[in-house]
């Protein structure tokens, strides 16, 4: 994984890279899914989409201006493993601090699953990023 914080002040970007076999997956919680009860269906890729999706960091500290203050992060992958381990996180929290188990159907393809959309683009040796999932 890449991850790449880009600091609002000088616009500088930092990058730190891990290499991770296996991913949790947030499932996306639009407004418009329902959270509790009545199903959902949604695809894997939503929730690659929730991975990779910007988001601001309040209070970073720049190593090259020295500014503290807000920052986006932003999630790739960069290098294809061996094998890869998709967890996909199933519970949240409800306003109560109850653990409340999430009633989405998540689809995905056996075989031929392609990440190449979630792959950063200078990521070198990473030519095909086409997965099949083994039970």
């Amino acid at each position: 994984m890449l991850s790449e914080i880009t600091c609002e002040y000088c616009k500088n970007k930092s990058y730190t890279f891990e290499n991770p076999f296996d991913l949790s997956l947030d499932l996306p919680t639009p407004k418009s899914f329902p959270l509790y009860g009545k199903s959902t269906s949604l695809s894997l890729f939503d929730c690659f989409n929730e991975l990779i999706k910007e988001v601001s960091i309040p209070e970073f500290l720049c190593s090259k201006c020295k500014q503290k203050g807000k920052s986006k992060k932003k999630l790739m992958i960069w290098k294809q493993p061996p094998i890869l381990i998709i967890h996909l996180k199933r519970f949240k929290y409800d306003k109560y601090g109850r653990l409340e188990a999430l009633k989405h159907k998540i689809s995905f393809p056996l075989s031929g699953l392609d990440l190449q959309a979630y792959t950063h683009k200078n990521s070198k040796g990473c030519f095909l990023f086409i997965l099949d999932f083994y039970f």
